[in-house]
């Protein structure tokens, strides 16, 4: 399938060349994930005021302690850095990086709160507990790979404190902090891997159930809806970037005769074997679409009329060869649509009236129709009979 803009194609159904499974990169996905992250930005802001508040009332109740200047001081920076994260929220939630981004601010946090318990007394401070506090926030969001990243930092900032700040401790209290600290890393490990497990069978579900809604079970190719939805996206994504774009409608001949011959069955396994056909000879890049009943179409991005003209040959080539118990033809109506010179739906209606004139013609053979409605038959075509 084609490397393309992922924004482009971020809700449409795509079916390439070959035997591919459909992958469906959904809008609706996207949205959910953006969503998660504006939730989680909030759910870090709020942890974050929340935070700077305690230790500011704290700070208020013990004014006659020493070091409380600094204190302030340092919980002025946890404030504003909350300003910057929330000055530029709307980046942060688009970038690509912002995984890393919301775990800065756990780094951030411990390097504020190690500093303030040191100036308060140490593992003695009640501003300890607050390192738990941040810890288990970890386990609301966070992936298993960005608490496995921060998780230890966290153990580390503890270490430093019981190191350097612990002196006139004694007996079991330091051993005790950092067991509680330990399992309370152990639960938030547990937690985002059980979240990130759940998070790829519903990804997984959701990404069958779009594909089911997407694709014509008997051909697997995509079905009307989402045929149309991507015509009409292929088409204003052609005239943006300044493509070409061009649609093949194709019918099977008189494929009531082969059903009314040799039964439905029959007909099920012409309409499937031409759907593969359509599939297998497709670029790179184009989508295969069953608009209905007998009838098949193909996107071709960045195919001109020559291109597209050369295609519509080799399916009807493909198809003879095929070796079906009943013989099948094909009809096939092409258009071209140049840059800023139509849309989705014009582009259709005048592949339609191509593929009428064959139709009037006597089927079995190629007729190309322009955007401003000349009709031409094909150089290509071939001969009826």
């Amino acid at each position: 399938m084609k490397n393309a803009d992922h924004q482009h194609f971020a809700d449409t159904t795509r079916v390439g060349a070959g035997n591919e499974t459909p992958c469906v990169p959904s809008s609706r996905d996207l949205e959910r994930e953006r969503q998660f992250w504006i939730g989680q930005f909030y759910a870090g802001l709020a942890a974050y005021v929340g935070v700077c508040s305690i230790l500011a009332v704290y700070v208020l109740l013990t004014l006659s302690q020493p070091h409380r200047l600094a204190i302030a001081i340092l919980i002025l920076v946890g404030i504003a850095y909350s300003s910057v994260f929330y000055r530029f929220r709307h980046q942060v939630v688009a970038s690509h990086y912002r995984a890393f981004v919301f775990g800065s601010g756990s780094f951030v946090a411990f390097s504020l709160l190690a500093p303030i318990c040191l100036l308060d007394g140490g593992i003695t401070s009640p501003v300890i507990y607050l390192f738990f506090a941040t810890l288990a926030y970890q386990a609301i969001g966070y992936s298993l790979g960005m608490v496995l990243i921060c998780g230890p930092f966290c153990l580390a900032a503890y270490g430093f404190l019981a190191w350097f700040g612990s002196s006139s401790v004694v007996g079991f209290q330091p051993v005790m902090q950092m067991t509680a600290l330990c399992i309370t890393f152990v639960i938030t490990l547990i937690g985002a891997a059980f979240r990130d497990r759940k998070d790829r069978e519903l990804h997984q579900l959701r990404l069958q159930l779009e594909v089911m809604a997407s694709t014509d079970s008997l051909t697997g190719c995509l079905n009307n809806h989402a045929f149309r939805q991507l015509l009409d996206r292929e088409a204003a994504h052609a005239a943006r970037h300044g493509h070409v774009l061009s649609l093949l409608l194709i019918d099977i001949d008189y494929f009531k005769q082969v059903n009314d011959r040799h039964g439905h069955l029959v007909g099920d396994e012409v309409l499937r074997r031409v759907g593969g056909v359509m599939r297998s000879a497709a670029r790179q890049g184009d989508w295969v679409a069953r608009p209905g009943g007998d009838e098949l179409a193909l996107v071709a991005p960045c195919a001109d009329r020559e291109a597209a003209l050369k295609l519509a040959e080799r399916l009807k080539w493909l198809v003879l060869g095929i070796g079906l118990s009943a013989d099948i033809t094909l009809s096939i109506g092409v258009c071209s649509m140049v840059p800023d010179n139509g849309e989705g739906a014009e582009l259709f209606r005048r592949a339609d009236q191509a593929l009428y004139q064959v139709k009037s013609d006597g089927r079995n053979g190629i007729a190309f129709c322009s955007m401003d409605g000349r009709l031409s038959p094909s150089h290509l075509a071939v001969a009826s009979g």
